[in-house]
């Protein structure tokens, strides 16, 4: 059995898809995360529980992580 973390997902932006919780595998980063729910890594920002932090930061447990699209149409 994979030891996973819970992570609660809040989309703000452009794409406001309704809160959810999925799972993150222990010592996976963001990056992984977002890839899975379709998101472009290099046009994101992301907070863990109102912190920014990096794409290549690993969750030390379950928490909530904003996505923020940084990418801007033209």
């Amino acid at each position: 059995m994979i030891d996973a973390l819970s992570i609660d997902v809040l989309i703000l932006g452009g794409d406001r898809s309704p809160p959810r919780t999925v799972k993150l595998r222990r010592g996976a980063q963001l990056r992984e995360l977002l890839i899975g729910l379709g998101y472009h890594a290099e046009g994101s920002a992301v907070w863990w529980n109102g912190e920014p932090v990096p794409m290549d930061f690993t969750p030390p447990g379950p928490g909530t992580l904003e996505i923020v699209s940084t990418f801007s149409g033209g």
